[in-house]
């Protein structure tokens, strides 16, 4: 995924996002959520302190969907989507 351009701030979610886009000239300041994968209580930190209340419901329901996407393929592994701090049903 490549950050769109116009933005004051860019949220790079994962230790993959931030290696392969912290150096892109569209960035005008970088937020880093690290972590592979990213614990929810770094999502809230990170966005908390630029101001955000993030819905901690939504990265549940995201990841949730992921994981269907995949479940019942031979490499799928339900650990790949597991997020600490999470309290969803699959976390």
């Amino acid at each position: 995924m490549k950050p769109s351009s116009g933005f004051n701030k860019t949220v790079l979610f994962g230790n993959c996002m931030i290696k392969k886009n912290r150096n892109d000239p569209n960035i005008k300041e970088s937020v880093y959520i690290k972590g592979c994968p990213v614990a929810m209580e770094e999502i809230i930190g990170q966005l908390a302190y630029i101001g955000l209340e993030p819905d901690v419901s939504f990265f549940e329901r995201f990841r949730e969907s992921l994981a269907k996407r995949y479940r019942g393929k031979t490499d799928f592994d339900p650990k790949h989507y597991f997020m600490p701090g999470a309290t969803g049903k699959n976390a």
